[in-house]
């Protein structure tokens, strides 16, 4: 029987017939065995997850896509963003009573028991000396750099209380129920939910974000998946939200459909990367790109979009089924452990979440101590002197550059960019060769939301198109020198279209190259920094003028 515990007590066994078996689920939970060295592999994924969610950028980020992914999921009657900024306005000023029965409810400020009990212990002792006034020296000493880790901590908790808020106190007065607007509330994103699967605390522990997507799909199930199937024992209040998901859903996706007709022949919306496009919503007019709630945006905008270019011919299934991959296993969010995913991806020379090179396209012929870009980050250029060498054999062994830049970011994220940066500008004060000095839509936080109007999305297009080609000639050529006739016929009639490509394609190879010497050429010399990114700047827009027809030249090839 289902309902039945068996439980060994002094060699005995004993059986317990149990009528709310979920209930006995949950608590098996609770008392799970430590694995041993988990914590060594869980300090990666927790550093990025610090580091991440309390940069200004994200909080924001954060904030837009909560609002947009509950109005479609929560059924509360919320106006969007703006209900949300209110409450992120009411979070921070922290004087909301309704924010402090959310406080009471344990619904949110909830972060800081989900490590150890001795690490909370210690966490909740340091903050009861903050708030005695009874620090210890060292944390005196450290007080301004915890002041502003406290502050960015605070706006990221904010961040999560907003749209919790808003569905809190709609549903208080629609319903007076102060029970079921906590409820409602809670079940907004309700991380604290885990189960008692051994491998899934485990997968979440060791990947940043795994339990964020997890509770994203179980909201989007309860919300739009299982009210639908199974009718005959759904609520009142599951049958509302369901209305409210599928109606709301239904005008994303006309939204989706009245956004690609406007934005499908912009210059500056085909010249961004393809993840660039999937995962915001791109105004060229205003220059921003606005990012979308990852589950929600996925379903509601991301797949109608790319079926939409795709039926009227402007995307190519091969990009189709990238963008289902990409975005699927990022939804899904299973990958390598974070503690060692960077060295990976490095060691594969691949990143996997874009599924391209770590080396810019054009310099894989050049030895890796030389691939530097203008983007290549100082203190990426100092560490690589002293992590790389060469073996008696000539090989080259260790971290370059940009494996380097890979690295940090891999490892702490958005945070540690802007830590590097900080540190390019005090290396730089002490040399004769300055770095490019950054356009406004790459600074940071404004890149976040800023469009980039030289987007390397044609370069990426047009590498992509030769290696295609590349590959269809030195097959072809294979196929001729080993005399396999009918083979070579047959791929030469397949592959025309690729082989005819090929003195078109190399003809701006042979210009790609002399942009990319260009560009190595004002990054090492001694002009101004601000001379540099102009003169850069003018470079690229050259590349992206000369590359502008490939991506319709690659549908013409694929059709």
């Amino acid at each position: 029987m289902t309902n039945v515990v068996t439980v060994l007590r002094n060699g005995k066994m004993h059986y317990y017939e149990c009528s709310d078996i979920l209930f006995v689920e949950a608590m098996k939970g609770l008392n799970m065995a430590e694995i041993p060295g988990l914590q060594m592999f869980a300090g990666p994924a927790n550093l990025l997850r610090n580091f991440v969610t309390k940069t200004p950028d994200f909080i924001l980020a954060n904030l837009l896509r909560d609002s947009m992914s509950a109005w479609v999921t929560s059924g509360a009657k919320i106006t969007p963003v703006i209900d949300s900024a209110k409450g992120f306005t009411a979070a921070l000023a922290g004087k909301d009573p309704d924010l402090v029965t959310l406080l009471n409810a344990g619904l949110i400020g909830g972060h800081e028991f989900t490590g150890k009990v001795q690490e909370s212990g210690k966490d909740l002792a340091r903050k009861l000396r903050k708030r005695a006034g009874t620090k210890t020296t060292a944390e005196k000493v450290f007080t301004p750099f915890t002041s502003v880790w406290d502050a960015l901590e605070k706006g990221s908790t904010a961040s999560d209380a907003a749209t919790r808020l808003a569905v809190y106190k709609e549903t208080l007065a629609k319903t007076g129920n102060e029970a079921e607007a906590l409820f409602r509330a809670m079940e907004i994103m309700n991380f604290q939910r885990k189960g008692n699967s051994a491998l899934i605390r485990i997968l979440s522990a060791v990947t940043p974000f795994l339990n964020a997507r997890v509770q994203g799909l179980d909201v989007i199930y309860r919300a739009g998946i299982r009210p639908i199937f199974n009718k005959d024992n759904r609520t009142a209040y599951e049958q509302a939200v369901a209305k409210a998901f599928i109606k709301r859903g239904i005008s994303l996706m006309a939204l989706t459909a009245m956004y690609y007709a406007m934005v499908h022949d912009d210059d500056d919306y085909l010249a961004q990367e393809e993840e660039t496009r999937d995962n915001n919503w791109i105004i060229p007019a205003l220059g921003v790109k606005i990012p979308i709630p990852f589950e929600v945006g996925i379903i509601f905008k991301v797949m109608p979009e790319r079926l939409i270019a795709y039926a009227m011919g402007n995307d190519t299934g091969e990009q189709l089924l990238k963008s289902a991959y990409r975005n699927i296993t990022s939804t899904f969010g299973i990958q390598v452990p974070q503690a060692v995913l960077p060295l990976v991806e490095v060691a594969t020379g691949h990143s996997f979440f874009t599924g391209r090179p770590i080396t810019p396209a054009g310099m894989e012929d050049v030895s890796k101590e030389f691939r530097v870009t203008p983007g290549t980050s100082k203190l990426a250029e100092v560490l690589g002197q002293f992590t790389s060498f060469k073996t008696a054999t000539g090989s080259s062994v260790g971290l370059y550059p940009i494996e380097i830049d890979h690295v940090i970011k891999g490892y702490t994220g958005t945070m540690g960019t802007y830590a590097v940066d900080a540190l390019d500008v005090l290396i730089g004060l002490n040399s004769d060769i300055q770095k490019p000095s950054k356009r406004i839509e790459q600074m940071p936080f404004i890149r976040r939301f800023a469009l980039d109007p030289e987007s390397r999305g044609n370069v990426t297009a047009y590498y992509e198109l030769k290696n295609a080609v590349d590959e269809a000639v030195r097959t072809s050529n294979l196929l001729e020198r080993t005399g396999r006739v009918e083979d070579f016929v047959e791929y030469q009639q397949e592959n025309m279209p690729l082989l005819a490509s090929k003195d078109y394609v190399n003809s701006l190879y042979k210009t790609l190259k002399e942009f990319n010497l260009m560009k190595q050429q004002i990054r090492t010399s001694t002009m101004d920094a601000d001379d540099k990114r102009d003169i850069i700047l003018a470079i690229e827009q050259s590349e992206n003028a000369l590359l502008g027809q490939v991506k319709d030249y690659k549908k013409m090839i694929s059709q």
